[in-house]
């Protein structure tokens, strides 16, 4: 908890994790999302659905179309992949993307 004086707390700007901002909408490389899916055991066809989100730049809904699953699903496995990815930079970084 943040002090009573503290000028952050006054204005209600907290400053914002950038590591979660860096990858919340950050599209992955095949080899990065191959990975995050073998980590998290993901499998089909939410893994499909995911991989047109994060990979190919689908929405949501336009994956679950695709893939034959299930909104909610898509979104669910699309969180773990962006949360995996997040608990990775936050550990080793993220070096410059290589296709």
């Amino acid at each position: 908890m943040l002090p009573r004086q503290c000028p952050l707390r006054q204005t209600n700007k907290v400053p914002p994790c950038k590591t979660r901002h860096d990858v919340h909408n950050t599209r992955m490389n095949e080899r990065e999302f191959d990975l995050i899916a073998k980590l998290i055991r993901s499998r089909d066809p939410a893994r499909t659905a995911a991989r047109l989100v994060i990979v190919s730049g689908y929405s949501n809904k336009e994956a679950a179309e695709e893939a034959g699953c299930a909104y909610n699903s898509v979104t669910n496995t699309v969180a773990r992949f962006r949360a995996t990815l997040r608990d990775i930079v936050a550990v080793f970084g993220r070096k410059a993307k290589s296709t």
